[in-house]
């Protein structure tokens, strides 16, 4: 079992294409008026990161946001690359992009390819109730190759908070395990990796005030997805996702922050597909974005059902350099989520809780730092049966 330890030392290199007029800070550290063309924002963060399994990791990570001072879009754009590898054998290269508004239009344009090769991925068998087994770690191992595109059109409904959107997944999935690791024992559908096209149509209705950081408003997904060899695919599976989020501010600086999630698909969607999240969610059923304190992609099944729950206090606002304004928050927070499959007699409600803590910075309101210390109860096969995980997680933006 990998305990995920990410110790980072971020290096913010934040600038804005042009300064505000005046260089004096006033004294209630009201933010400075925009520049006409909205200026940018931007981060550069090398990262460190250990890992049982991947071992010592190096690497950066830079993101680019442009600001839309007429704040008819969340943003003008949103480029974000990241460079990473470990002595382990893990590497995760990806160039990521985010175009609201093209030229003016109700079309949004985002999309991601990416370089993901593990040689120690882990496989714990499907459905909910999976256990480690002490010193059995490398017969849950296997070495996954996942070169990867993915791209999203959003088109604006009208005047109203309604979207329609469609994504597209190619992924060139290669599966390699020992004769007895587990995974080859198992062999679920998708043992033998190859094609995997997919792709989703949904509905997505969006009040929130703002869209890095929300402090009110909700959101409404609903999606259809599914492969078949029609696209090209190795694989033929549809499935259903929902999921709603909810801000409310319950003071000027406390935001409440919720998330429900419910998804399914029938049993021809593959392994290596089961643990990733559809619609408009991000993440894995375990990881940095969902059950926070498991491993990433611990649980795997045909359906998941998950909720989360966050206060966000804004403590402090700061000035830096005179014109940049970052406003500091404590972020206690709470996951609880379970899968199934579909081949259980009766699913027994039996969920997964996770809480923890984090500090994340917004950054003139145009992204947000985020680090998270997750703790998860694992279960063992083995005394003692409940066992106290910790992950530390680095990265940007809200988890939803």
């Amino acid at each position: 079992m990998s305990l995920l330890w990410l110790v980072g030392l971020w290096l913010v290199g934040l600038v804005l294409a042009e300064p505000a007029a005046g260089d004096a800070a006033p004294p209630e550290l009201q933010a400075p008026e925009e520049p006409s063309d909205g200026g940018f924002a931007g981060i550069v963060a090398p990262l460190i990161a250990y890992d049982t399994n991947l071992l010592l990791g190096l690497g950066a990570f830079g993101q680019v946001v442009g600001a839309e001072p007429s704040g008819s879009r969340p943003f003008r754009f949103s480029v974000i690359a990241q460079i990473y590898a470990t002595t382990g054998g893990y590497q995760d290269h990806s160039l990521q992009w985010d175009l609201p508004g093209i030229g003016g239009s109700p079309v949004r344009w985002s999309g991601r390819v990416r370089y993901l090769r593990w040689t120690r991925a882990g496989y714990y068998g499907l459905g909910n109730d999976t256990l480690l087994v002490d010193g059995g770690s490398e017969a849950t191992l296997w070495e996954s190759l996942r070169p990867n595109l993915s791209n999203t059109l959003r088109i604006r409904v009208g005047p109203g908070a309604w979207e329609v959107y469609g994504s597209g997944l190619i992924v060139a999935q290669g599966v390699e395990a020992d004769p007895e690791s587990r995974l080859s024992l198992d062999r679920p559908t998708g043992v033998g990796g190859g094609l995997l096209t997919a792709l989703t149509l949904g509905l997505f209705h969006n009040t929130r005030d703002n869209e890095i950081d929300p402090t009110s408003g909700h959101t409404i997904d609903v999606a259809l997805y599914g492969s078949a060899p029609v696209i090209a695919s190795h694989y033929t599976y549809v499935g259903i996702h929902t999921a709603a989020r909810a801000f409310h501010p319950l003071r000027p600086s406390l935001v409440a922050a919720g998330h429900a999630l419910v998804e399914a698909a029938t049993t021809g969607e593959p392994f290596f597909q089961q643990t990733r999240l559809d619609g408009l969610s991000l993440g894995t059923t375990g990881g940095r974005y969902l059950l926070r304190g498991l491993a990433e992609g611990r649980l795997q099944g045909n359906g998941v059902a998950a909720l989360q729950g966050e206060l966000r206090w804004t403590f402090a606002r700061t000035l830096w350099f005179g014109s940049l304004e970052l406003g500091w928050m404590l972020v206690p927070f709470a996951d609880v989520g379970q899968v199934w499959t579909w081949d259980e007699p009766r699913i027994r409600l039996d969920p997964h809780l996770t809480g923890g803590s984090g500090l994340r910075i917004n950054v003139e309101g145009l992204l947000v730092l985020r680090g998270d210390v997750g703790f998860a109860l694992e279960r063992y096969a083995d005394e003692p049966l409940r066992r106290l995980q910790p992950q530390i997680y680095l990265l940007s933006e809200h988890p939803f």
